[in-house]
């Protein structure tokens, strides 16, 4: 083995066993918030959900959703290989996306060569990719861009290796590659659809300026390249569409991010969060598009031109600001990445200054090697994939979040101006170019100021690590974060209905003010309805109960939260064909909704309709394998299905794993009974 060899081992070993180090105390530190094992909030949560639909046996979608469709899917395999642990998912996913980067180590030792300082460009890119701390935070939560990232990274190695495959069957199977990826990446989040486009351009750019002889195989490669990527974003557009009646590529809901980064009241980023104010937003779109007889996308995507034609010079001056926002150094948050909950462990936030540094020295390099066309044509995937994202999120809206989309690009001339500049101040050239592009960088990320309600979005994080405290168990924490939140709104029904409900076992006299106090906000919210019917059906006032889940299912007609427990109200009351209709109504719209499986296959079983409740109880079980008192329900219904065998050996589990367990005993006895 050759020495150089010997080192680069050494090296990336040791880098790998620092980077475990790192996101295990990460982990360590996350572990003391409510929000590691009670994921809540947007996106988070609901691609969780999605990943459940999926383990509880729904594998393919039956409604066009508002987020792409593949992440759910490696999701779903997480649960199923760590046994729903969430420590183990969050530790692959920040495995995962720190060995996507490992590919790039060769290729960038082959690009950067081994003249002067910028030898070492490789060592630096890996080191940063592997420490950077918000990379941790993102790749360890539950969404999309814990795939994206790998995908889109890998998809760079790819497209390198296409460029100087020799022979024209390995080149092809290299564009073939990167394609089937970043299709694959475009289905796990549609922004990369840009670095699509942007790499299909090179491509046309090289047929159009290739020589005759290697026309043909210029062309091929471009071919392949779509094909490869249309695989998998044709089937899911296709089927979108045929769900949907008109045209979706990837999902819903994008008319209303194209929306939220150009209208008149436009800040650049994320402004609107769930609550009081989207609910506005989207109730008055959706009554507008209901006027028009037109889709809530629709609407939004008219809106969008209305005001790009109507205001032109407003909307590029937002165009301009969300060019320069892009870079700056502040993280701007995008549903699960507000800052009380980013920062809440000691690396997050001793670290919140870190892309600062990191911008400044990438655009540096950028500007720097943009005037020199030779390494401008070496580096040319990496700058693809900065452009794109730029472009991207400039056309759309910004975020620190949907910027990790251009991670590989950023750390690589991060490392590039780095070496570059120890290499000049080694050689005391202080007034060279690179030296004077420092400022000019740093003004960029440093000087503009996004428009940002602090405020708010400290309320709506004290709302998510209420409602995480209370599924935690913690109600005394869950109450002083709710109640920090409603300082500032005050006008947000569901911190009233979520104190409420900690409230209602204790002190069901002060959580009925609550729940009422959550009516007077907003007089549509079917939540608080619903829990002042609990309230009454369990002071048996049925009458009462009646009314306010009617009133519950006027404004949530749909919601499976309402659809379940008015079906438990009416399987407790004994109405088992009514109560059978609301839960498959919960069902249809939640198809991971455990509780609604599980009192479905109770009625099933004391209906005598054996084989579906043996099927309902084993679908709720994927869904929580560790529940002993679901697998003797199960249990109960293979005995009465005639399976006596099998009810006995799913008992005798059981018992080995909790020994004396009552419930269990109990139907033991009776099924060895002759």
């Amino acid at each position: 083995m050759k020495r150089g060899n010997k080192t680069d081992i050494i090296f990336l070993v040791t880098l790998f066993i620092l980077g475990l180090v790192l996101r295990l105390i990460y982990l360590w530190q996350y572990a003391q918030s409510p929000l590691f094992e009670h994921i809540t909030g947007p996106d988070s949560s609901e691609y969780v959900q999605c990943a459940r639909r999926i383990i509880s046996g729904m594998f393919i979608w039956d409604k066009v959703g508002i987020h792409a469709p593949l992440y759910p899917y490696m999701l779903a395999g997480l649960y199923m290989i760590s046994g729903s642990d969430i420590f183990w998912i969050r530790l692959i996913q920040l495995l995962l996306s720190m060995l996507a980067f490992y590919p790039l180590f060769p290729l960038l030792k082959r690009l950067a060569g081994n003249n002067g300082f910028m030898r070492y460009m490789p060592y630096v890119f890996l080191t940063i990719a592997v420490c950077y701390p918000p990379l941790m935070f993102y790749m360890g939560e539950t969404i999309s861009e814990a795939l994206l990232i790998p995908l889109v990274t890998i998809s760079v190695f790819m497209l390198y290796r296409a460029d100087t495959a020799t022979g024209v069957k390995k080149r092809i199977l290299w564009y073939g590659a990167a394609g089937l990826t970043l299709g694959a990446a475009v289905i796990t989040h549609p922004l990369s659809l840009f670095f699509v486009m942007f790499e299909g351009l090179y491509l046309v750019w090289r047929v159009w300026r290739g020589r005759k002889r290697f026309l043909r195989r210029s062309l091929a490669s471009l071919l392949v390249f779509y094909v490869a990527a249309g695989m998998f974003i044709i089937p899911v557009s296709v089927y979108n569409t045929y769900l949907h009646g008109s045209l979706v590529l990837v999902q819903t809901n994008s008319g209303y991010n194209m929306y939220l980064g150009n209208n008149p009241d436009a800040t650049g980023g994320c402004y609107i969060w769930p609550g009081p104010r989207w609910n506005k937003v989207h109730g008055e779109a959706s009554a507008a598009a209901a006027k028009l007889g037109i889709s809530k996308d629709k609407y939004f995507f008219k809106q969008t031109l209305n005001f790009i034609t109507g205001s032109p010079v407003q909307w590029l001056g937002l165009l301009w600001r969300k060019a320069l926002y892009v870079w700056n150094f502040r993280e701007l948050s995008a549903g699960p990445d507000l800052p009380a909950l980013k920062y809440y462990t000691a690396i997050q936030s001793s670290t919140f200054w870190i892309f600062g540094m990191v911008g400044t020295l990438a655009l540096c390099g950028m500007f720097y090697d943009a005037a020199r066309v030779k390494t401008l044509l070496r580096y040319r995937h990496f700058y693809l994939l900065v452009l794109a994202t730029w472009v991207g999120l400039t056309l759309t809206v910004v975020s620190g979040r949907y910027r990790l989309m251009f991670a590989a690009g950023i750390f690589m001339f991060t490392a590039y101006a780095l070496c570059l500049l120890v290499d000049r101040i080694r050689h005391g050239k202080f007034f060279s170019l690179p030296m004077l592009l420092l400022p000019l960088s740093a003004g960029i990320v440093f000087i503009p100021a996004p428009q940002v309600n602090y405020q708010e979005e400290q309320a709506h994080a004290y709302t998510i690590l209420g409602e995480a405290a209370l599924s935690a168990g913690d109600k005394q924490t869950a109450r002083r974060y709710l109640e920090l939140a409603l300082e500032f709104l005050s006008d947000w029904s569901r911190s009233y209905n979520i104190i409420g409900k900690l409230l209602n076992d204790d002190d069901p006299k002060e959580a009925a003010v609550y729940f009422r106090k959550a009516i007077e906000v907003d007089p549509t919210c079917p939540y608080a309805y619903m829990n002042l019917a609990g309230q009454f059906s369990d002071a048996n006032n049925i009458p009462e109960a009646r009314r306010y889940y009617e009133l519950a299912l006027m404004y949530g007609a749909d919601d499976p939260q309402v659809l379940y427990n008015y079906g438990y109200f009416l399987f407790r009351r004994n109405d088992f064909v009514q109560a059978a209709q609301y839960l498959e109504r919960c069902l249809q719209e939640r198809p991971d909704q455990r509780e609604a499986i599980n009192t479905l296959a109770v009625i099933r079983l004391l209906t005598n309709n054996y084989a579906e409740s043996v099927r309902l109880f084993n679908r709720a079980i994927r869904l929580d394998p560790e529940n002993d008192r679901l697998k003797v329900n199960y249990a109960a219904a293979l005995l009465a299905a005639g399976r006596k065998d099998e009810a006995i050996h799913c008992l005798n589990e059981i018992l080995a794993r909790k020994p004396g367990f009552p419930p269990a005993e109990a139907l033991m006895r009776t099924a060895q009974q002759p």
